[in-house]
């Protein structure tokens, strides 16, 4: 049967076009139909004249076709066919049940088709790029069945304990975040109880105290969809509930949206997974991605895997549980089984076509629960990395440690190593720690590593440094003292700034309270200030053009900020979860670029006169309270503590000296330059 196949089509590539490569509904047909026979869906049993092979739906760009889904019988499973002869498969996906209804794609399936799409189009559009397939390499077999059972949903009766839609007066949905998190919780049947208090960022009326949730594994069953009792309802309810409000869900009847980001924090902090679970990203692993999902699903450990679009401002999430022989994965979508099946990671080998997908990659892997409680004070966690020990932090011993000293070396296996990785998280949210000594041998500081550290006064960054983001310090409300060794090539602290600061781009990477923006910056960088309750009002230089998403995130007491002429860009939820903002000054004549979430809701733009109809046309602004009482020509000037730096802007963003006394912006008050 192989053998047919792959004759069938090899007589289809030698009759289709040479430059387009397409492949007709009848050709697709045909290789659904040999899929059927030879391939590992349910119908595969049934004799040949008996199977039903029923076009559901055709994906066009344009006028284009990209790919079509075949129906098998009644509810025997479906196939996807590609278009294109230049994908790496015929077949982008299959599923051995259900069928396929183009009248209800869910948003996560439609994010993965839609990703599909935007591949076969870039390979139309770079004819040097991909090779043409050789069709599909035999019979797939199963090598890891799907590690999960439960065929969970987002509506009732999951939902019903989700806030209330405002608009709609309808009970929320789950949303796709959570409902994969609860499902990969329930397949661990972790924890007994959560853990600490957490109000939902996004919807500060919405709190859980975790210490007080109970999780009834013993009473959650696999398929809702003929019903359950009422334990059985109500321990999947508090389930979903807590993962939702832990991940800063934002509710609403027809979506409820989460950032994966936040998934990885929320299992690690209040449910007590081992701070092995992290975010890795496709275009920082591209050539790899497929074996490390591999290694995951080997180790029995369940993916969650998701996307954004380039904005970040649209996300989906699925569980990945499962791989076949021929790369393909078996995704749960968290729709009660619908759509579930096997998919292609891509439609096309992505090094072969340089072009940027709006689906952008991401999946937290190593999800496990912490079992281990046998860690001592002062007891480290080490891996080997190469050449190097990759510290993962003291976990246990939250409440004696006082000040952290890093080892410069480590000993595993009886050989000796340098230390040169801080791992993702090590120390997140750690409020004892109140001194930190980082070694010359560290390189690299994972994402987050001392976010939350409350208590850290003072950091000085090594000279060996070359890799950190934005984030790390985030939320280390005392932080005083935040500066580069002298002598690192990367990172640099220009005239005493507290912050750190990417000497080649000019890009202000990790601030604090007391950070004072050089003149220079070009741009604030992602997560930089994020939940840094000290800042009160952002005015930054004129040489900033560009603030990155969530730069600012979470500072509960921002109240102003100001933009001078020069700013291009405000990213995506750059300024979400600014409780605290009111008023945004905009001196700049063309509105900046910036995205539905970059601002909360309900703020008053301050224009100058003659320009408010820009902001008015622009999608983006028109939504917030514009008014044109900006004066053209300010000549405020923010005072900050004089020692000695020349750290003084006028509202337009340009360098000036301390003004006289009593000079001030607009509503009479000082104001702290951050």
């Amino acid at each position: 049967m192989k053998r047919i196949f792959s004759l069938f089509l090899m007589v289809l590539i030698a009759t289709s076009f040479v430059d387009a490569q397409p492949v007709s509904e009848q050709a697709a047909m045909l290789v659904a139909q040999q899929f059927a026979v030879s391939g590992p869906v349910s119908c595969r049993s049934v004799s040949r004249d008996q199977i039903s092979v029923t076009l559901s739906y055709t994906a066009k760009t344009g006028r284009l076709n990209d790919f079509y889904v075949f129906n098998y019988g009644d509810e025997n499973g479906f196939v996807i066919v590609s278009a294109d002869l230049r994908t790496k498969q015929s077949v982008l996906a299959y599923s051995d049940q259900g069928s396929f209804d183009d009248e209800f794609i869910p948003s996560n399936v439609e994010k993965v088709l839609a990703s599909y799409q935007e591949q076969i189009e870039a390979v139309r559009h770079n004819r040097a790029g991909a090779a043409v397939q050789s069709g599909h390499n035999g019979v797939p077999e199963v090598i890891v069945k799907p590690l999960i059972t439960t065929v969970w949903d987002q509506d009732p009766p999951f939902n019903l304990l989700c806030p209330i839609d405002k608009e709609t007066g309808l009970r929320s949905l789950t949303g796709c975040m959570a409902t994969a998190m609860a499902q990969t919780m329930n397949y661990w049947e972790w924890p007994a109880s959560g853990q600490g208090l957490h109000f939902n960022t996004r919807d500060t009326t919405l709190c859980v105290n975790f210490d007080e949730s109970v999780y009834d594994w013993d009473n959650m069953i696999e398929d809702y969809s003929l019903g359950g009792t009422a334990e059985q309802e109500a321990a999947v309810q508090r389930l979903m509930y807590d993962c939702g409000i832990a991940i800063n869900t934002t509710y609403g009847s027809s979506a409820s949206a989460a950032y994966l980001s936040d998934v990885q924090k929320a299992i690690i902090t209040y449910f007590d997974y081992a701070s092995s679970a992290k975010m890795i990203q496709h275009k920082d692993c591209e050539s790899e991605w497929d074996n490390i999902l591999k290694q995951e699903l080997d180790a029995g450990r369940l993916i969650l895997y998701g996307g954004y679009t380039l904005d970040r401002t649209i996300g989906h999430a699925f569980i990945c549980d499962g791989y076949d022989s021929q790369d393909y994965f078996h995704y749960n979508f968290g729709w009660n089984g619908y759509c579930d099946g096997f998919y292609l990671s891509s439609a096309i080998d992505l090094k072969e076509i340089d072009v940027n997908f709006s689906s952008n990659m991401l999946a937290v892997i190593g999800i496990v629960p912490d079992y281990d409680d046998t860690c001592r004070d002062g007891d480290g966690i080490f891996e080997l990395y190469g050449d190097y020990a990759v510290f993962r932090g003291i976990i246990h011993a939250y409440d004696s440690v006082r000040v952290l000293t890093i080892p410069e070396k480590a000993v595993i296996d009886g050989k000796t190593y340098p230390v040169g990785i801080i791992e993702t998280y090590s120390f997140f949210c750690n409020k004892y720690i109140s001194g930190l000594l980082i070694p010359a041998s560290v390189y690299q500081i994972g994402d987050y590593a001392f976010y939350g550290c409350s208590r850290l006064k003072e950091v000085v960054v090594p000279p060996s440094l070359v890799y950190l983001n934005g984030g790390i310090f985030g939320s280390c409300n005392n932080m005083e003292h935040l500066s580069v060794s002298l002598g690192n090539p990367h990172f640099d602290s220009r005239n005493n700034c507290n912050a750190i600061i990417e000497t080649k781009t000019d890009r202000l990477v990790q601030g604090c309270n007391y950070t004072v923006v050089p003149d220079g910056v070009v741009t604030i960088g992602a997560n930089a200030f994020e939940a840094f309750d000290g800042i009160v009002t952002v005015c930054l230089p004129g040489s900033v053009i560009n603030i990155e998403l969530e730069a600012y995130y979470g500072c509960s007491s921002l109240k102003n900020v100001f933009l001078h002429d020069g700013i291009e860009a405000v990213g995506a939820s750059a300024f979400e979860g600014c409780t605290s903002l009111k008023d945004i000054y905009s001196y700049a004549k063309t509105p900046p670029q910036i995205q539905s979430s970059t601002f909360p809701e309900g703020c008053t733009v301050h224009v100058m006169p003659g320009f408010g109809d820009k902001y008015r046309a622009d999608y983006f602004w028109r939504g917030f309270n514009i008014v044109e009482d900006l004066n053209p020509d300010p000549t405020a000037v923010i005072p900050v503590p004089d020692d000695g730096q020349p750290r003084y802007y006028d509202l337009k963003g340009n360098p000036a000296s301390y003004g006289s006394k009593g000079l001030r912006i607009g509503n009479g008050r000082k104001y702290y330059l951050n």
